[in-house]
């Protein structure tokens, strides 16, 4: 055999271990596109639970909030109808007053 015939075989189990290599890496691209991707699925999975969860408990916090504040307008109201009740029988009052002071004079 001659040199270039050595050399020739040298390149080529070179050339076979780059192969090999990248067989390699190409099969850990593959292993972490697929890991890539039941992670995504998970943090989705994920973030629809916590979305659904966060929902959920917005509207429990609004309907607490909606009948708090009708209650509150209810109370309103009574004390608008106590403070306009008042306000008569002070006006009522006061005209007794009035016309009593006129008959006496």
């Amino acid at each position: 055999m001659s040199w270039t015939d050595d050399r020739m075989d040298d390149l080529d189990r070179k050339v076979d271990g780059i192969d090999q290599k990248v067989d390699h890496l190409g099969q850990r691209v593959d292993r972490l596109e697929v890991r890539a991707d039941d992670l995504s699925r998970e943090m989705h999975a994920e973030f629809r639970a916590v979305r659904s969860e966060i929902k959920s408990e917005f509207q429990a916090v609004r309907g607490e909030t909606k009948s708090e504040f009708q209650a509150a307008r209810g109370e309103i109201k009574t004390l608008m109808a106590v403070a306009i009740g008042g306000f008569i029988t002070l006006f009522a009052t006061m005209l007794g007053v009035i016309a009593t002071t006129l008959t006496q004079l």
